[in-house]
């Protein structure tokens, strides 16, 4: 049969150029395969002669080697399609071919041969459809489009394009699988091919019953977030699968993942929950749902953050700590936020640990903090909880002095201070020194508050021979000293006897009273 054609072709070339038809030009374009199996072959008229022209064959076979049975014939010149109605091509192999004949006895002129694109639909029962069909003609010829157009019919009587094949590099036969995204239907195919005449190449319609049996892609969490106002809120991008209807939300409770939100369409990828994001870090992952009811897995978990603050009073700083947000792919790094009573939020600091010391702070001030997680590489952040307190620094003593300073025994001396009463504190210390510039030492404390006087006592003291200086240091709540008194000292008294019986007397001097020493008394005893 190939040695025929090439025969032909042979004559068909030098009868051409004898009789001025362009055989390269009379090609076969199409053939579409009806509802019954039948074909309509269309092919062009392109080069060749009206008034030589004597009619048309159509030839057809359900093998490429033949043989080949003329089927038809066509004597008008310009009706340049025909219909085989016996051709059952949606069960058969279909080639055709057209030969053209003079009248004026030149050899005939051959198309090339073209097989009807025969469509198979396989249905494995994995919820994806095969299709299996033959190339029109291998390589495609100058007029065929370099596309392979795969429609599918759904709901019935609707035809929509879903996908291509490049016809340019697509084997024979062609391969193709269709994700069936329909719940439970009959589902049916054809594949086109255009042709730069205006005709095109149709397969037969085939297809099956259906299922959906593939779930949805896993989606994949954007972030958790607390609101303003308290409420978590959570979103993700819209699933990669199509057939995606609804997504549900689930909050872990324990061990325990329990449903608490729909989200209705596959672009519907937010939800603003009821639960307190001010109370606790709480768990959400979300599931996609196709219109079948096959579920996705799990999205991974992401927790919220939950920030907790608190002032320490000795330090005059505020801590705080929140759980790491450590589920997406690259490291957070955290926005410390911060408003200083009802101000807008300014960026406090930016720190890479779940943790941060704020020491710049006023007393009386309500500052009110929340943190910002950024992924490294990415524009995705969570939000925590707000969290507000008011730090009040306790006010120091507004006073301590010390009263005077008594020799109350042989190594004896007592120390009366009067003291703030109102004053948080948790005692009172005693520092000695044999020097007013120090260094002074401490001997004696005190503890309890909420008194106006004191009395310390200094046990080993050389009272008839040495001055000491005192003070009286106020020991805080936080165990630091806070204010320190005056500084007083004891009186030293030594005498001589004279003759004629005079004692000579001598004394140090008291200090230090504010206003000075306006009298000293001296007190004699005669034998006890």
């Amino acid at each position: 049969m190939i040695m025929r054609r090439l025969i032909w072709l042979l004559l068909i070339s030098l009868s051409s150029l004898a009789s001025g038809v362009d055989a390269q030009s009379f090609s076969l374009h199409c053939l579409s395969i009806g509802p019954s199996g039948d074909v309509t072959v269309t092919w062009d008229k392109a080069g060749l002669s009206a008034s030589s022209f004597r009619s048309y064959y159509l030839y057809h076979s359900t093998s490429q080697s033949g043989p080949f049975t003329a089927i038809d014939s066509v004597f008008i010149f310009n009706d340049t399609s025909q219909v085989d109605p016996n051709a059952n091509a949606a069960n058969n192999p279909a080639w055709y071919f057209i030969v053209y004949l003079s009248n004026d006895g030149t050899p005939a002129i051959y198309s090339d041969t073209l097989r009807a694109i025969q469509l198979n639909v396989l249905n494995p029962g994995s919820g994806y459809a095969n299709l299996a069909w033959s190339t029109l003609h291998t390589p495609v010829t100058l007029t065929q489009g370099t596309s392979y157009l795969i429609y599918r019919e759904y709901p019935a009587g609707i035809f929509s394009l879903i996908d291509s094949i490049d016809a340019l590099t697509a084997p024979n036969p062609v391969l193709y699988s269709d994700l069936i995204a329909i719940c439970n239907d009959t589902i049916k195919y054809r594949i086109e091919l255009t042709d730069i005449s205006g005709c095109r190449s149709r397969s037969n319609v085939d297809g099956d019953l259906f299922r959906d049996l593939i779930p949805p892609s896993q989606p994949v969490m954007d972030s958790v977030s607390v609101s303003v106002t308290g409420q978590i809120t959570i979103g993700w991008p819209a699933n990669s699968s199509l057939d995606t209807k609804w997504y549900v939300l689930l909050q872990g409770v324990g061990s325990i993942w329990t449903p608490v939100d729909t989200n209705l369409g596959r672009n519907n990828t937010s939800v603003l929950t009821n639960v307190n994001g001010a109370t606790g870090s709480y768990a959400f992952e979300v599931i996609a749902v196709d219109s079948c009811g096959n579920p996705s897995s799990q999205s991974s978990p992401h927790s919220t953050m939950f920030l907790q603050a608190s002032f320490n009073s000795c330090d005059k700083k505020i801590s705080l700590s929140w759980n790491p947000y450590d589920t997406w792919s690259a490291p957070a790094g955290y926005t410390v936020l911060r408003s200083d009573n009802g101000s807008a939020y300014s960026i406090q600091a930016s720190v890479n640990i779940p943790f941060y010391i704020d020491s710049v702070i006023t007393t009386g001030h309500n500052y009110c903090y929340k943190i910002v997680a950024r992924e490294s590489g990415s524009s995705r952040s969570s939000t925590s909880n707000v969290f507000c307190l008011t730090p009040v620094f306790n006010p120091p003593p507004l006073y301590c002095n010390i009263r005077n300073v008594n020799v109350t025994g042989s190594n004896q001396i007592t120390v009366f201070a009067d003291v703030d009463p109102t004053a948080l504190v948790d005692g009172y210390q005693l520092l000695r020194a044999r020097d007013s510039v120090g260094p002074y030492t401490g001997i004696a404390t005190v503890y309890g508050s909420g008194v106006g006087s004191i009395k310390l006592v200094d046990n080993a003291a050389l009272t008839a021979t040495t001055v000491y200086y005192y003070r009286v240091v106020t020991i805080d709540s936080c165990g630091k000293p806070s204010r320190i008194s005056n500084i007083s000292r004891n009186i030293v008294l030594k005498g001589e006897a004279l003759p004629e019986a005079i004692n000579e007397l001598n004394w140090s001097s008291y200090g230090n009273w504010i206003p000075g020493v306006s009298r000293y008394a001296i007190y004699r005893k005669l034998d006890g």
